[in-house]
């Protein structure tokens, strides 16, 4: 009745590192320019982290993206000791924009905006850092056209499906935390794991019922939770 989740990242929560959080004191502070539309009112944690009165939004909106946005740079050659950095000037640069942006669903999501400030803050630090690396990357300059292309554009499903295993990722720990241990693992066993709510019955000494049910409201939650982030969940 409910198909399951894939999950490719383990499910933890992510610590801030220091930087970010000393990042998130001195962050140069911002003011809304604009009252927010039906659509952005579903986004909790974006419109939260435009206030600068509230820094546990931006050390919230850091956690969520740092892992993921550290493993895309990362994937497009920026080395391991620098990919910090740069996700970190990012985030804050970000932070700093977000008044500016307007989040309506059908112009694109925030996903789209991520994707693109994401390349540009790539080819910034290979830019910066062109005298060292000419003896190691091929052809630069053609390297940093790609990215630049690649930035006027939208998304590719790689990204989009990072960004949303991510978000389910952050979803998942936070409602474990909200409900019983009886009703998360009526959910997991059956919709995560993909055990058989009949199976499940005997395992838990339930009724098919309070699977279902448990299930259904979960995933309802799952599905509010995910509006908080722009994006819409879509399994």
């Amino acid at each position: 009745m409910y198909g399951t989740l894939a999950l490719p990242f383990p499910w933890s929560s992510f610590e801030l590192p220091t930087r970010g959080r000393q990042a998130a004191r001195s962050a140069v502070r911002v003011s809304p320019t604009r009252s927010p539309s039906v659509d952005e009112t579903r986004m909790s944690l974006l419109l939260r982290a435009r206030n600068a009165s509230d820094p546990e939004a931006f050390t919230e909106f850091y956690r969520v993206y740092a892992p993921l946005l550290q493993r895309f740079v990362q994937s497009r050659g920026v080395d391991e000791s620098s990919s910090d950095d740069v996700v970190q000037e990012l985030l804050i640069s970000l932070w700093r924009r977000l008044p500016e942006l307007d989040f309506d669903k059908t112009r694109g999501r925030f996903r789209t905006y991520l994707w693109q400030s994401t390349h540009h803050a790539v080819t910034s630090w290979y830019r910066k850092n062109a005298k060292h690396l000419k003896s190691r990357v091929a052809d630069l300059d053609s390297r940093m056209l790609e990215l630049e292309y690649e930035s006027q554009g939208v998304p590719d499903r790689e990204f989009q499906l990072a960004v949303r295993n991510r978000v389910l990722e952050v979803v998942l720990a936070r409602i474990q935390q909200e409900v019983s241990d009886s009703e998360w693992q009526k959910f997991k066993r059956h919709v995560v794991d993909g055990v058989s709510a009949l199976d499940l019955s005997r395992e838990l000494n339930c009724t098919t019922g309070a699977i279902y049910q448990s299930a259904n409201r979960l995933r309802k939650r799952i599905r509010t939770l995910f509006d908080e982030y722009g994006e819409e969940f879509d399994v």
